[in-house]
């Protein structure tokens, strides 16, 4: 056994990757406070009823002074102190089954008032880790209780109905209770997984992102080695493929188009079929008819296990998802039946991203269409007026009239309509800050804001920055609205501007000293927090030790 399966079986936390999150800390901080109650309440039943005790009193009192420290130490950390060494709450089951076998020993074996404790470990393993580690628990307590209660029970053998029921119904009710504990942590992460996949749903993304961020998280839910998704494109013969790998970059990959003869083993299934195949499975081995297929399949994706659904497009050809592993037997009927209401959940808001595009695309069209009429009227027409203008002075002139009076009137109209131009440009590069990439749109507003105010802006730009243009257009207003309310609150001559996103996350900060006669208060800018929410992300206002301020704006990609 390698030890990534080693890790799996006896470290919960690699069982379910992100039980560690918001319900996972409550439920730990829960069992840490039951944990401190069970732990007094057991001294107080030694304490007022000795006669449970079958050992010398000091070692019981060590033992349960022992597991009272242990419990307030556990309840320190899933309180949120001393939270680097929280690893330990994987552990904790282990530990509540060795110390109620030791106060099972001291207190009469199998006699022992505790031995429901051993049903308290048993709940916690199951309900908090899931059915693995609930049916090992279990196991371990029947042998332990046989063992060590067994060989501890003072006087003679124990009558043989306990000494058959107590381990039975442990066996019996600690594999129900895993069991049902197993199917609570697979709903609940499933459910999870469910509401990440509509958070990444974004119409801001893009459709080839939102794909791209679905599989992998359809891979990490599944451990899985990759997921794939082909695509027919309509009107061809070519077809778009995603496919997410184990250990990649977190980076989202664009689809590569490739001729529909390379992936036709990958579409050869029907519409209507899903399927979860194991190579060397039951069935597998004639490589004739549907399970032949199955092996090509197999062996294109170099996968030992797999499992697949259709991909509804609309109106065109379905696609196919696959979800497959390096290990046999990986999935099973229940992985199936999940994946497929995961692509139901998912393909109806991608057919709306994709109608967000196409309308986006023809509002640019209008939005074009809009500004060659406003600079037909605005330019054209007002130059058509100046040059009759000029005809009619020309005319006077060879009449030998006087113009002065005409000339200062058409000066006057060129005037007026330069104030205009300048007016339409300037709207134009307001409302146009996303064209070209957020950091050249940052530099050109930089350098003006710079020649208009003498306060210096200082960009840095960390990683590649490129954004869609609708979110590179709400970030863009973000660092305005930052670096406007540094002009107007403090005195500072200098601002820093900092940009840096790793393919994840769009991360802004701008910075400034701040008022030199006085500390500036807690503020969180209420604009630049809406912005920042409506994309899903978040602003936190630091105020450094030396001065000033610093708004840290973090969106997700």
């Amino acid at each position: 056994m390698h030890f990534g399966a080693f890790l799996a079986i006896w470290w919960p936390s690699a069982l379910a990757p992100g039980t560690h999150a918001e319900i996972g800390v409550a439920e730990d901080r829960m069992i840490a406070q039951l944990r401190c109650v069970i732990a007094i309440a057991a001294l107080a039943i030694v304490w007022v009823d000795p006669t449970h005790i079958h050992a010398p009193p000091v070692a019981i009192y060590t033992v349960l002074s022992m597991f009272l420290a242990c419990s307030l130490g556990w309840l320190a950390m899933a309180s949120g102190h001393l939270r680097s060494a929280a690893w330990v709450l994987a552990w904790t089951h282990w530990v509540d089954l060795a110390s109620f076998t030791l106060l099972i020993a001291l207190t009469g074996g199998t006699r022992s008032v505790f031995f429901s404790g051993y049903f308290f470990a048993i709940l916690t393993a199951s309900f908090r880790w899931g059915f693995r580690s609930g049916v090992l628990v279990t196991i371990a307590s029947v042998g332990l209780f046989s063992a060590a209660g067994y060989a501890w029970t003072p006087g003679e053998f124990p009558e043989l109905g306990r000494a058959l029921f107590r381990p039975l119904s442990l066996l019996v009710l600690g594999y129900m209770v895993s069991y049902w504990g197993g199917l609570h942590v697979s709903f609940a992460a499933r459910l999870r997984l469910l509401k990440e996949v509509s958070a990444l749903s974004n119409p801001r993304f893009g459709i080839d992102r939102t794909i791209a961020n679905v599989l992998r998280v359809a891979r990490d839910f599944y451990q899985a080695a990759s997921a794939v998704l082909v695509m027919p494109v309509a009107q061809t013969h070519d077809a778009l493929v995603w496919r997410c790998d184990a250990g990649e970059p977190e980076v989202a990959q664009p689809p590569a188009e490739v001729p529909a003869a390379m992936v036709r083993t990958l579409l050869s299934l029907s519409d209507s079929d899903v399927c979860v195949f194991t190579v060397d499975g039951p069935g597998s081995g004639d490589g004739k008819g549907k399970t032949g297929m199955l092996l090509g399949i197999a062996e294109t994706l170099n996968a030992q296990s797999f499992i697949t659904v259709p991909w509804p497009q609309g109106a065109g050809a379905a696609g196919r998802l696959y979800v497959t592993s390096r290990a046999r037997s990986r999935f099973d009927r229940s992985d199936l039946d999940f994946l497929a209401q995961v692509v139901d959940h998912v393909t109806p808001t991608l057919e709306n991203v994709r109608l967000l595009d196409r309308l986006a695309t023809e509002a640019a069209g209008a939005e074009r269409l809009r500004i060659a009429r406003d600079l037909h009227d605005s330019v054209v027409q007002p130059y058509i007026g100046i040059r009759m203008g000029l005809a009619a002075i020309r005319q006077k002139l060879g009449a030998g009239e006087d113009v002065v009076t005409d000339v200062d009137r058409l000066t006057d109209v060129i005037s007026d309509e330069i104030g205009d131009l300048r007016d339409y440009l300037r709207t134009l590069k307001a409302g146009g800050a996303s064209s070209g990439t957020l950091t050249e749109a940052l530099a050109r507003f930089a350098e003006r804001f710079t020649g208009a105010t003498g306060i210096n802006i200082a960009l840095n730009v960390q990683g590649d920055a490129h954004v869609n243009d609708r979110l590179a257009a709400e970030a863009f207003q973000m660092v305005v609205e930052a670096v406007s309310n540094a002009r107007r609150h403090t005195d500072t001559a200098a601002i820093g501007v900092t940009i840096a996103a790793d393919g994840r996350h769009l991360a802004m900060q701008v910075t400034d000293a701040g008022i030199r006669t006085r500390r500036p208060p807690q503020f969180v800018p209420r604009s630049i927090a809406e912005r920042a929410e409506a994309l899903g992300g978040r602003v936190v206002v630091d105020h450094p030790a030396d001065g000033g301020s610093a708004v840290n704006i973090e969106i997700p990609l």
